[in-house]
Parts: C-alpha cells; structure tokens; sequence
C-alpha cells in the first residue's frame, strides 16, 4: 500500500483516471476518501467503495 501523504496528492492528481483509481482503492484513509468525494468528475466519484 502508497503512503498516506502520496495518496492524499494522487486524489488531486489532474488525471481523473488516476482519481478514479485511488478512489477504488479500499484502504485509503477517510479524509481521502473525502477529497474525493468532493471531486468535479462523477465518474470519480462513483469508484468510491
């Protein structure tokens, strides 16, 4: 598993895909399951688990 820190600046990465990607991933931490969760793109979005 990424570093929290590394996750956190991959949830605002520019790329949706990579966006999409951390918020499919089960074991980041809340507060970057809140970025996301925040994010434009609603396919992001909806890749939260």
């Amino acid at each position: 598993m990424l570093e929290p820190e590394l996750l956190y600046f991959l949830a605002e990465d520019d790329a949706p895909e990579i966006r999409q990607e951390v918020a499919k991933n089960e074991g980041v931490p809340l507060q970057v399951d809140q970025i996301i969760a925040q994010n434009a793109i609603a396919e992001v979005r909806s890749e939260l688990t």
